[in-house]
């Protein structure tokens, strides 16, 4: 693991990254190219064997906003669990290594997260689909106000949130084991589900977007 020295960080963005040589230097990109500075971002390498354990050394080595993580293939959870781990972050958000944040998705949140710290523990933003298909995710009927708002799921209960990528957390509410290992699929949800039966008020801010990458493959989970 490469580490550094630098300011506490409002918002760490943490990449499990898992043979994804191709797109890992845009989703990079989107991050560190945000007019909000104050972040860090970890990159784990969780096992690759196509070139991108080293791609990750070497964007590293580009910006000491950037830390890796190198461990073997567990999953996408064990990933993420490896950078809750070390993050420092107020905030955190979980972005897969194919996708994209819009540009002024970082201030957009943490500016909004700020003001209802004491009230949520998570923030959401909106997933639009690109390259194979674009169009809005059909969840994103809960941003039509367009306005920064909280949102109390004992009252709007069909507000669901099922993606850790498009959602931002306060770093205090997230565990070593937040992420179950033992799931293929939904171990996003199941983790979110957890939170909100604690506190079922979130934020959601529409102005940010999370580009989820849908490819021509077509074989993301």
């Amino acid at each position: 693991m490469i580490t550094v020295n630098c300011p506490q960080p409002s918002i760490t963005v943490i990449v499990p990254v898992y043979n994804c040589h191709r797109f890992l230097k845009q989703a990079v990109d989107s991050v560190l190219q945000q007019p909000f500075q104050n972040i860090d971002l970890i990159l784990v390498d969780d096992g690759s064997t196509d070139g991108s354990s080293l791609l990750c050394d070497r964007i590293a080595q580009t910006s000491d906003r950037i830390r890796v993580i190198h461990k073997e293939n567990g999953g996408v959870s064990s990933a993420r669990n490896a950078g809750i781990a070390v993050a420092e972050g107020r905030y955190i958000n979980f972005m897969d290594s194919d996708d994209k944040l819009s540009p002024d998705t970082l201030s957009s949140v943490y500016q909004y997260f700020i003001t209802i710290d004491d009230r949520a523990d998570l923030v959401s933003i909106p997933i639009y689909f690109f390259e194979k298909k674009e169009q809005p995710h059909r969840l994103n009927y809960k941003f039509a106000s367009n306005k920064n708002l909280l949102v109390d799921l004992n009252q709007k209960y069909s507000f669901v949130q099922l993606s850790a990528a498009s959602a931002f957390f306060k770093r205090e509410v997230l565990t070593p084991d937040f992420f179950s290992t033992t799931l293929r699929y939904a171990e996003d949800a199941r983790a979110i589900m957890g939170l909100f039966l604690k506190n079922p008020i979130y934020g959601i801010v529409p102005q940010a977007r999370y580009d989820y990458r849908c490819r021509e493959s077509m074989n993301s989970a």
